[in-house]
């Protein structure tokens, strides 16, 4: 089995992202400790399959994910565990490497608003806004993982910013 040794702020956003993901996709009327029995249930499956890959975490994550595809990520190993949807297989990709976006509802929703302030159709199928977004990034002089987490930072968190939240970490990241 795969020990995470990463650094704990990017393992905890890892873990924060993957709980979201599954919290929504479970999202109808199970308790806290189902929530978290399945999100157990697919790291361990996740873990279990990249160890396969490598005895290195960081090795096995990269292989992956240079190998996983977005046009097929149903049948991707990672993308056949119960759990595991779209946002979470491009949020993997993203921490293996792969310049690409993942499309959670603030990423589309920002993203979205830009297309429509741009006089262009928001995009609403997640295949097809990943690939738009790609290309926005692309051509507004943004790799797509820039500005995949730019999205991020400017959502407010509460009455603040989370770029000023953040601001003092981001340079640590």
């Amino acid at each position: 089995m795969i020990r995470i040794r990463r650094n704990p702020l990017r393992f905890s956003s890892f873990k924060e992202r993957l709980e979201k993901t599954v919290i929504a996709y479970h999202a109808h009327a199970i308790s806290s400790a189902e929530v978290m029995k399945e999100l157990i249930k697919i790291v361990k499956e996740i873990a279990s399959y990249l160890s396969t890959l490598s005895n290195n975490d960081r090795v096995a994550l990269r292989t992956w994910a240079s190998n996983a595809r977005l046009e097929s990520w149903r049948e991707d190993p990672i993308g056949r565990i119960k759990g595991v949807g779209l946002i979470t297989f491009q949020y993997l990709r993203m921490m293996g490497g792969i310049d690409t976006v993942m499309p959670d509802k603030i990423v589309k929703r920002v993203i979205n608003e830009i297309l429509v302030k741009a006089g262009l159709e928001p995009v609403n199928d997640d295949i097809e806004f990943i690939r738009k977004a790609e290309e926005v990034a692309l051509a507004s002089g943004y790799r797509p993982i820039e500005l995949c987490w730019m999205t991020w930072l400017i959502q407010p968190e509460g009455k603040m910013m989370r770029m000023d939240k953040y601001s003092n970490m981001l340079s640590k990241i």
